[in-house]
């Protein structure tokens, strides 16, 4: 999955832990003739009339659809070209009109950071051809960078950790201590659609190898990652006050918005994601410390039935009561992490429980 935002808001609009919004950095929503709760940020009778519009890091993540047909494109930094374009579907629009299409569409991605439980910026990270491409090279070359063999190699062995075992199913977890509360520190595994009936059909082993789910666990649609079938695609997810206990254990919850921001405290920045990422299970070139243990690993993620970003971007479901799907974002080359939410495409992420 590609996200090509390579590029921050520093400067423009200090994102801390996806508490700023874009309005308060001075983004003209009121361009819009089109309310986001629509789903999109701006519309347009044609091209020409989008291309009028800079797509610039203000824009950056901002959605806007074009004619009846409501054609979408989503305002993006392209690092290969070093420029700002509209992305579309087959297509994209620089800010002068100019409209070409790439030999490597893949090149291309969407991504924008959330801000409040309206999901104030929808975010996209699908490329305008395939989506979820990796930010990080390695990932085209999956064996050079998994391979590991066995789960103990994700672990920090300076750490001690405990266990957990989920009773529904017997698999045993490593858990650490971390900011006062108890996390799994690997990713959830449960697939027993007997005892949770919205997982069937809805959750995946990346490349629908069970061997990966059993190195870096399962991805779950938004709904059966909730255990609620309102968090369906595109669906409210209105449960009430977090936490929300979703497909985690008895006695253990989602991650929450709160949580996730306070974790990012925690480490002292949003450019310390090293100090909770595994030293194995990223790509090439990608230093880790894991030096609270929490041992985050990029397991791959699945959009609209494509499967990519594994070893380069890291995403793991957070609950919010909204319509936009909110996950913890890790990137790997710039050991980064943000909140973000995504609105255009079904999603299948990984899970990490936190202990009630």
């Amino acid at each position: 999955m590609k996200h090509s935002v390579s590029r921050y808001l520093s400067g423009l609009c200090a994102l801390t832990a996806a508490t700023a919004f874009f309005t308060a950095c001075s983004d003209d929503d009121s361009f819009s003739p089109v309310s986001k709760n629509r789903g999109y940020d701006y519309a347009y009778t044609s091209a020409k009339d989008l291309s009028k519009t800079p797509c610039n890091e203000i824009r950056e993540g901002r959605e806007a659809v074009i004619g009846r047909e409501k054609d979408s494109y989503v305002c993006e930094f392209d690092t290969r070209d070093s420029v700002y374009i509209w992305v579309g579907y087959g297509d994209t629009l620089t800010a002068n009109g100019k409209e070409f299409v790439r030999k490597d569409a893949s090149s291309s991605s969407r991504g924008s950071s959330s801000s409040d439980d309206e999901g104030g910026s929808s975010s996209s990270y699908r490329s305008s051809s395939s989506s979820y491409t990796s930010s990080s090279s390695s990932s085209e070359n999956p064996s050079s960078i998994f391979s590991i063999s066995s789960k103990e190699e994700l672990f920090n062995p300076n750490l001690t950790y405990g266990t957990m075992t989920d009773p529904r199913d017997g698999k045993t977890y490593k858990t650490i201590e971390f900011n006062g509360q108890t996390w799994m520190a690997e990713n959830l595994n449960f697939s027993d659609s007997s005892i949770a009936p919205l997982l069937e059909g809805h959750n995946a082993c990346y490349q629908e190898k069970e061997s990966e789910c059993e190195l870096f666990g399962r991805l779950y649609s938004r709904e059966a990652a909730m255990n609620d079938s309102s968090c369906a695609y595109r669906d409210g997810c209105q449960l009430g006050t977090d936490p929300v206990q979703g497909i985690c254990p008895d006695g253990w919850h989602m991650m929450t918005y709160a949580e996730v921001e306070s974790m990012i405290s925690y480490v002292g920045s949003r450019f310390a994601a090293g100090e909770i990422m595994s030293a194995k299970g990223w790509g090439s070139g990608i230093q880790a410390t894991n030096t609270y243990g929490l041992s985050f690993t990029a397991p791959g993620a699945r959009d609209d039935g494509n499967f990519d970003s594994k070893g380069g971007n890291a995403h793991y479901w957070i609950y919010v009561a909204s319509t936009y799907q909110y996950y913890l974002l890790i990137r790997g080359e710039e050991l980064s992490m943000e909140i973000y939410s995504y609105y255009n495409h079904e999603l299948y992420l990984p899970v990490r429980c936190i202990k009630d």
